[in-house]
């Protein structure tokens, strides 16, 4: 199943929310889900993809063109 995440991507979010985003991410991972998601390395959504790839999971980062051309945000 394709799971799909939308969460704050601030780098400043609690150490705690960021470590049980990661933690479900890999939970997803384990259970075969893949995860679509923002695209971006920071923040929840960030938390989350880290963990299904740690899980061996597939992540698919969607991100608008003009945030890599301009150097938004970096690309997970």
């Amino acid at each position: 199943m394709r799971i799909c995440v939308y969460g704050a991507a601030s780098p400043t979010i609690d150490p705690n929310c960021m470590e049980l985003v990661e933690q479900m991410g890999k939970e997803l991972g384990t259970r075969g889900h893949s995860l679509v998601f923002g695209g971006g390395g920071h923040g929840l959504m960030g938390a989350a993809a880290r963990g299904v790839r740690a899980a061996g999971g597939h992540i698919v980062g969607v991100i608008p063109k003009f945030f890599d051309e301009e150097n938004v945000e970096e690309i997970c």
